[in-house]
């Protein structure tokens, strides 16, 4: 007859040989699994400061164009206090061309010394007053007296002249 003795060993061990070997594979697929979840716990620790620099260079980069901005408006306003202060020299310059092409300046110098020195002495300060005006970066206040308190500068060496 058949022994069955052999046969329910050879079972046994085959059985036991097939439980080591799916213990010995999953404790290589366990140990797999924890290496890759080390892994990419790294990958992320990488990708969040990569995220983080990001982050930060593009909030620098808002700050810069805001900066940009600010500057712009900045300029754009100097330009346009520029333009207006030239403007006003320009017509200065020529009230002061038609007012002194209209009159023979030298018979008046020789008949009222006085009153020529005294109004080309206050035009010369208006003039000088003008032109500090234009180079000021702020300009001047509209009265375009660059002057503290408004008190009108006179020229240098300059005598006063008759009160208006």
């Amino acid at each position: 007859m058949i022994d069955l003795g052999w046969w329910k060993l050879g079972a046994v061990a085959l059985a036991g040989a097939m439980l080591a070997a799916m213990l010995a594979g999953a404790y290589r697929h366990y140990t797999g699994l924890v290496s890759q979840v080390s892994t990419l716990t790294a990958d992320k620790a990488t990708l969040q400061l990569a995220l983080d620099t990001e982050k930060a260079t593009a909030e620098g980069l808002k700050k810069g164009i805001q900066a940009w901005n600010d500057a712009y408006e900045l300029l754009r306003k100097q330009e346009a206090e520029s333009a207006r202060v030239a403007m006003a020299a320009s017509a200065e310059a020529r009230r002061l061309n038609e007012l002194l092409g209209s009159h023979d300046l030298g018979a008046l110098a020789r008949s009222r010394p006085g009153l020529v020195e005294a109004r080309l002495n206050a035009g010369t300060a208006r003039a000088g007053r003008l032109l500090e005006c234009a180079t000021t970066p702020g300009g001047c206040p509209p009265d375009g007296d660059p002057a503290p308190g408004g008190v009108p500068r006179a020229a240098p060496g300059a005598r006063p002249g008759p009160a208006r």
